[in-house]
């Protein structure tokens, strides 16, 4: 199944000698010390092509290929994560967000506790006006709740508007 059709003839580039090689085997050199030699001879020509930027977040000077230089280069993540802090609307990639992101804000503003009973155990985040009805993400809509309070919620046994936090954003919060 997973023949290629037999061998192929190749040329060393270290030392010209030709040498046979299965079809699909990537094999570069016709020995080991051919292909220490190559890495050798490689490895000193490696930087040759390459272009000097600066990292757009310190300012240090970067020498990349110029198949890696982009519109803004940073010289390490740590640069990277300086410049685009991943806290919410601070990101320069941020599109809105994911559920993720807002139930686990909506967590940490009500304090990993059910805003009825004040249940900590197991919690849930719930949108006070569901998304079927046209409710949003907007943490003004989403609540957190134990899932006894969740079910009584869900099935309008319960009304939360009375639990609306207009105040309330992620950047409010401080730790």
């Amino acid at each position: 199944g997973n023949w290629k059709g037999g061998e192929e003839t190749r040329c060393c580039p270290v030392c010209n000698k030709s040498f046979q090689v299965k079809r699909g085997i990537n094999k570069l050199t016709c020995s080991e010390e051919c292909y220490v030699e190559w890495q050798r001879m490689t490895t000193t020509a490696r930087g040759i092509n390459k272009v000097k930027v600066n990292c757009a977040y310190c300012g240090n000077e970067l020498q990349l290929f110029p198949s890696q230089v982009h519109e803004m280069n940073f010289c390490n993540r740590f640069c990277l994560a300086k410049m685009f802090p991943k806290n919410a609307e601070n990101n320069g990639n941020w599109k809105g967000g994911n559920s993720r992101y807002y139930r686990n804000q909506t967590m940490i503003r009500d304090n990993h506790k059910c805003v009825v009973c004040g249940f900590d155990v197991v919690v849930d985040v719930h949108h006070i006006t569901p998304r079927a009805n046209g409710g949003t993400n907007d943490f003004s809509n989403l609540i957190t709740l134990c899932p006894n309070h969740h079910r009584m919620a869900d099935l309008g046994i319960i009304d939360l508007e009375s639990y609306r936090d207009f105040s309330w954003s992620p950047d409010s919060w401080t730790a």
